[in-house]
């Protein structure tokens, strides 16, 4: 893999971490 793919990837996967902790507060602000 060259590097330029694993950045992507990172990045990629920072995105996707960052949305599901959203919608996991956003749930935690509804419970409560």
């Amino acid at each position: 893999m060259s590097g330029e793919n694993i950045t992507n990837l990172l990045t990629f996967w920072q995105k996707e971490l960052s949305k599901k902790q959203e919608k996991q507060e956003s749930n935690l602000k509804l419970n409560h």
